[in-house]
Formats: structure tokens, sequence, C-alpha cells
């Protein structure tokens, strides 16, 4: 285990599960895996009332950065939620990060341990020569990277260069239907797109690239989801994710907003297609838990949260720091100042500051983060998601909602001893610390007394029973806690058998 000072898939909006562990592109705003009694405890079950000073939990610095590579792009796509592209005024190119920039930036990130980067843009592809910079820049600085990406414009020669250098790497694929004269429509490209864009996820992974897909969902594609789906499967995608659209900023909302029913279908369609096919899938957006309460979406999704401005930033192709990729405020500029002073700037999106006001005193605001703030375009970022329905929460079971996205874990079924992942990788926190692993890719918080037992035990085998003794638990609530914490960490890999 290395104890360093100093994301399992690309993905577009940066959601965290509540069980503390980065969700493809994103925790949230649970308190830390602390209680007051510094047991060993699992914020996926902290519950408790947040408070508005100190909602989100308080990282010293961003896990996980998404990278603007650069404003160009091959495709007008109709959704695109880039703030700085609309259709009157779109340009193939525009600004984009220098190789000169792409050191800078990455040396940044490495200085304040920054976990992963997913590299975005615009099209990442359309600057090959500074997409590589810095994946190699990102390499050597021991940053997990993905790429988001249409892929329609890499070569047989840049393919073959993923899989031989930076073999690590995981390929987001944004592919909107299983019609090519639908996805090509979708994305105003010429006829041939769609073609080169399953050509070259064939041959992603026919070298072994992890390749994922992305649909997002709107009313012209709304039904195509599972074709989509047996699409990605058949391709060898390893994650089908269907996301709802966000309007972009320079369109009219009402035009792109999917009806609550709509999207509470697709959700469920999400769960049958995963049960049919066998295939992983997920949803890159934020979710109100209100939303979903009573549905059978709630235990599969409602742990999905905000992270923007809390455990992640994006920077721009300008070198802008924004708290998200869709929001268009930038709080400095990391090209000419440290990103300490940028992330201290955006210590608002931590303390609540763009919270509706009917949000703050709700008993469940701490796992759910009020929903997704560019789903409140029509009232601006303090205003109600669209999708919330506040009301469900007064009438929900607590048990209920203590029970979201838990999973049946049998402890039996694991070794009788376990040590620490040599892997294992510590950044300490002032609540404790991110223990993560970047092969295979996973990232758990923890608090103090487990991240001291955890760097105590390396190289040493322990059993359950001393894991649960250490931890200072005194109550079956906290044990139940601690028991979820060892699966979590052995199922992730950070635990292994000895």
């Amino acid at each position: 285990m290395s104890n360093e000072s100093k994301e399992t898939t690309s993905m577009s909006h940066g959601s965290w599960r509540a069980d503390g562990s980065l969700m493809h592109t994103n925790s949230t705003g649970a308190p830390g895996w602390g209680n007051p009694k510094g047991s060993i405890v699992a914020c996926a079950d902290s519950n408790r009332p947040a408070k508005e000073s100190s909602w989100a939990l308080e990282l010293k610095a961003p896990v996980q950065v998404q990278v603007e590579l650069t404003e160009g792009c091959n495709q007008n796509c109709l959704h695109c939620y880039n703030y700085w592209r609309p259709l009157s005024t779109y340009k193939p190119e525009t600004k984009y990060l220098s190789v000169e920039d792409i050191r800078r930036i990455v040396g940044e990130l490495r200085s304040n341990e920054v976990i992963s980067v997913t590299v975005t843009g615009g099209e990442p592809f359309v600057r090959t020569r500074e997409l590589f910079a810095l994946l190699e820049e990102a390499q050597v600085a021991g940053i997990a990277t993905s790429i988001n990406t249409n892929l329609s414009l890499p070569t047989t020669d840049d393919i073959d260069r993923l899989a031989s250098e930076y073999p690590n790497i995981s390929l987001l694929v944004s592919l909107l239907s299983s019609d090519p004269d639908l996805h090509e429509r979708l994305t105003t490209t010429r006829k041939g797109t769609y073609a080169k864009v399953i050509r070259n996820v064939n041959r992603a992974v026919s070298r072994g690239l992890r390749v994922n897909v992305n649909m997002v969902v709107m009313h012209e594609n709304l039904k195509e989801i599972r074709k989509v789906a047996e699409l990605a499967l058949d391709l060898g995608a390893k994650t089908f994710c269907a996301t709802k659209v966000v309007p972009p900023v320079h369109a009219r909302a009402a035009d792109f907003f999917l009806s609550h029913d709509e999207v509470l279908w697709f959700l469920s369609e999400l769960i049958n297609i995963e049960n049919d096919l066998g295939i992983h899938v997920d949803s890159l957006q934020t979710y109100p838990m209100c939303m979903l309460v009573g549905t059978e979406a709630f235990s599969r999704f409602s742990d999905h949260a905000c992270a923007a401005g809390i455990s992640t930033l994006t920077i721009g192709a300008d070198g802008a720091a924004r708290p998200c990729s869709q929001v268009p405020v930038a709080y400095g500029n990391i090209l000419r100042e440290g990103l300490p002073s940028i992330w201290r700037r955006m210590c608002g999106w931590r303390e609540g500051e763009f919270l509706p006001e009917k949000c703050r005193d709700c008993k469940i605001l701490g796992s759910c983060t009020a929903g997704c703030r560019m789903n409140s375009i029509l009232a601006g970022l303090k205003g109600m998601d669209y999708y919330a329905e506040p009301e469900k929460i007064l009438t929900a079971d607590r048990e209920h909602l203590l029970a979201r996205g838990r999973r049946e874990r049998n402890l039996n079924n694991l070794p009788d001893r376990v040590g620490v992942s040599h892997g294992l990788k510590i950044r300490a926190e002032a609540f404790g610390a991110v223990v993560y692993l970047l092969e295979p890719w996973g990232l758990i918080l923890i608090n103090k007394p487990a991240s001291a037992f955890l760097t105590a035990m390396d190289n040493k085998p322990f059993t359950f029973k001393e894991f649960v003794k250490a931890s200072g638990v005194s109550n079956d609530g906290d044990d139940a806690d601690v028991s979820r914490l060892f699966y979590r960490l052995f199922e992730k890999q950070m635990l292994v058998p000895m």
C-alpha cells in the first residue's frame, strides 16, 4: 500500500454514489465515514440532517476533474450542453489547451493530489496531438484518465496507440440510436458518421480497451433505449448508460425536458435491460430522491448525487475553472493561479449557497443534494429541480429512505483472512481519508479510525472480527455499518484474500 500525501468508467456528469464510492465521473454531501464517537462506520447509511454551513463533505481538493481539451467538435448535437456553442454561432474550432497548458494543469492537479481526470470537450480527438500529450502527462503523474468521445474521428493508428500505450484508459462513447439515420440527425452529422463510430468501437474493444456507451435520452430516441442497449452489448461495451437530456443553456428548456413519467419509464426500462441482457447499466444524471420515492428506480438510482464543486470541477479549454461542465460561471483560471484558491472560492457549492429554499430543511438533504442545479434552469441555479416532488418525502417511510441503494451482502462468502491490497493509495483528509485503487478503479471515503487501521495493517492479514473490534462500535447499528464498509472494501478489491 502506498500512503501518499499526494474513478469504473468515464462518465459525463460526475455524480457520486451515496455509499462513498466515486461513480464514473463521481461522493456527495453525505457526511464522511465517521460519527461523533469516531468509530469506523460507512457514510452510505449516514442520514443525519445536513447543516447549511457544512452540508457537504469538505475535501481539501477535488478528487476528479474534467478537462475540456478543446471547444471544437466535428458534431453539432441538438442537445449539446456546451454553453459556448449556441446553434446560431457554431464554429468547428475555437479555443484549445496547448501542450504547455496541459503540462501546467497536470502539474497543478498532481501537486494537489487529484485522483482522476476525464478528458472531454468539445470532441477530444479534434486535437489528437494535445490529447496524447495530456494522456502521457497524466500517466506519468499517476492520475487515472478516461475520455468522453463521439469516437467518429480516431484513426486505426489512434486506437492502436491508445491500446498499446494507455491500456488502462476507458472510453465513454456517445451513441444516440441504433438507427444510423436518427443518430446522424440528432448529431447533425453527414451520412456515414454512424458507421465510423461502430467501426471504431469494434476496434477499441478488440484491442482490449474498456468501452462504455452513453445514450442521451430525449423525446426523439426515448423508445430506442433497449435497441441501443442490445447494440452496446453486441459491441462488447462494459456498461450501458441512459442519461436524461439536460436543456442546453442556449435553447428553450421546454423543448428538451422529458416528463416525470418518461424519466421514470426509462429508469425502469434500464433495470429491466440489466435483468434481461446481463449488461451493467447506469444513468449519469442526478435525480432528486423525492422524485423516485415509491418507484422501483428508488433503490437503484436514488444514490446518484451532484458532485459539482463538492468533489469535482471542470477546467475549460481556456483554463477557466467551473464547478460543473454545464455551469457557465468561472471561479478562477488554473493557468494563472493555483487550484487551492480556486477550490476555496467554490465553497458556496459545499455550503449550500445554491440550495432551493424548500430543500434546506429536508431530512435527507445530505444524501440527495437537491437534484441537479441545471435542471432548475427555468428558475435559476437556486430554483427547484424540475423533477423534484418534495411532498413525497413527508409521507415516505423512514426505513424505505434509509434502505436506498443497499444490496444484500453475505459476509459468509468472504475469506477468513484478508489483507490490504498492495495497490491501495490513501489521500489524507481532515475527516479521515480517500482510499482508492487505480486498477481496477475504485474509491471510498473513510474516517480517521478506518484510515489508521488500514495503514497499520499494511502487509498483515486480519479477520472481519478484528476489523470490527478495531472499529470501536458500541451498538448493532454501527456494527451493521462496519460490516457494509468491510464488504465494500473487499468488493472494490481494496481488501484481498491472504
